[in-house]
């Protein structure tokens, strides 16, 4: 099984709209259930539901991966609506006039839901899903993923240990050669700014998780010596947070 690797942050995402006909200008492109319906630029929920209700489509996402999601909630009357990226990526349930951002982990299938109650009533409109900008990393054989403790020892006068074991966090460190001067450059900007960052770790079809920091004491990719200056090397180290 191949395992890939990804290190990104949720200050920086894509442009790119995920989905299409985010704004609703015309009826075309989301699949539509009971009380839904997509007119005047906007999609409107009636009320006439009587079960939960969705508007969808398919659109380009990856189970484990964070989207920004951001939709316009408006003629606000009853019940309650959300957005799902996956089927199983739940966002908060929305029951005011407002427009709303949040980052939803992508789970299930490839299907983007605005998702209501039985009672829900308004109108939804400037849909947007997009991508957290990732950097695909491919470190070399010494990659170490694993956890250390912070902790204390303590010998009393009769000659016992006592160890004393406050917490635990996340330790990951590996190398890497060859790594384009864009993706360096962007790596480099987190350990300068003390980024909170994300560390997925992709093995088939699950994908582990890891909050993180970027540690070096010095920056971290450095430029190769000519005729490669367009690319980096270095040790990246990242710690849990």
């Amino acid at each position: 099984m191949t395992t890939s690797y990804e290190l990104g942050s949720s200050a920086n995402f894509l442009a790119t709209n995920l989905v299409t006909n985010g704004t609703f200008d015309a009826d075309a492109s989301w699949i539509k259930d009971t009380g839904w319906s997509i007119a005047a630029g906007v999609a409107h929920c009636d009320g006439s539901q009587v079960a939960a209700s969705n508007i969808r489509q398919t659109i380009s996402v990856t189970p484990g991966k964070i989207y920004r999601v951001t939709f316009t909630l408006s003629n606000y009357s009853a019940g309650n609506v959300k957005a799902l990226v996956g089927g199983n990526g739940d966002g908060t349930s929305r029951s005011s006039n407002d427009t709303y951002i949040e980052d939803i982990v992508c789970a299930g299938s490839s299907v983007f839901y605005i998702y209501c109650d039985a009672d829900f009533i308004g109108d939804i409109d400037n849909v947007s899903v997009v991508a957290m900008e990732t950097v695909t990393l491919y470190p070399e054989y010494d990659l170490k993923l694993g956890e250390k403790q912070v902790r204390n020892e303590h010998r009393s006068r009769s000659g016992k240990l006592y160890l004393y074991k406050w917490s635990d966090y996340e330790h990951i460190e590996f190398s890497l050669n060859w790594l384009p001067s864009s993706d360096a450059a962007l790596v480099n900007s987190w350990w300068d700014s003390n980024a909170e960052l994300l560390f997925f770790v992709n093995s088939g079809t699950a994908t582990a998780v890891h909050s993180v920091m970027i540690l070096n004491e010095d920056t971290p990719l450095q430029q190769f010596n000519q005729p490669y200056t367009d690319y980096y090397r270095g040790r990246i180290l990242l710690e849990g947070y």
